[in-house]
């Protein structure tokens, strides 16, 4: 399944932000509702990246992409708050470095304004508890939802098999027969 547009995004969002009750049902008894809320985000970006790809090859990839970053992240930082903004970093690398295409400019904009956003909505909304935790990661997934409501953005178009000779060759006799 793909949620590569605004309103597949935005069910994903609120699936998301349920998921989060039964697996803070499930986790925040380890080491609390913040810690589950940080690892919970790092599985939803992996999913999320995973479904924004344009084939199953490069969801996947993105997705290990976007897991490994959002690992490191866990085990890099100390606080809950550096654990999202390094999951957040995550979803921008895979959203505007690997999967999509812009202008260097517009993506590096559209990235810190999204996660930036998404990350402040998150923290505006939880005040500890799993519900408001549910609220956080639905907030932030429903402001990436805007993504794809901006002009500008392409898929990354798949890596062409072959001779890169003959590729060349065959884009400069289409040129020739226009």
């Amino acid at each position: 399944m793909r949620w590569n547009g605004f309103a597949r995004s935005l069910g994903f969002a609120a699936v998301a932000g349920a998921g989060f009750l039964p697996f803070a049902a499930l986790v925040a008894d380890l080491r609390g509702v913040g810690p589950a809320l940080a690892l919970y985000a790092t599985l939803a970006v992996a999913v999320y990246a995973a479904g924004l790809g344009a084939s199953l090859r490069r969801g996947l990839a993105a997705a290990l992409l976007a897991a490994g970053l959002a690992t490191a992240g866990l085990l890099l930082a100390t606080t809950v708050r550096e654990q999202w903004l390094l999951v957040g970093v995550a979803l921008a690398v895979c959203r505007s470095g690997v999967l999509y295409r812009a202008r260097p400019a517009r993506a590096l904009v559209a990235e810190v304004a999204l996660v930036g956003a998404g990350l402040w909505l998150a923290r505006a909304w939880f005040d500890g508890s799993a519900l408001s935790g549910a609220l956080a990661v639905w907030g932030f997934f429903l402001v990436q939802s805007l993504f794809f409501l901006a002009g500008g953005v392409g898929e990354r178009p798949e890596a062409a098999e072959g001779d890169p000779f003959d590729r060349a060759r065959e884009r400069a006799l289409a040129l020739l027969n226009r």
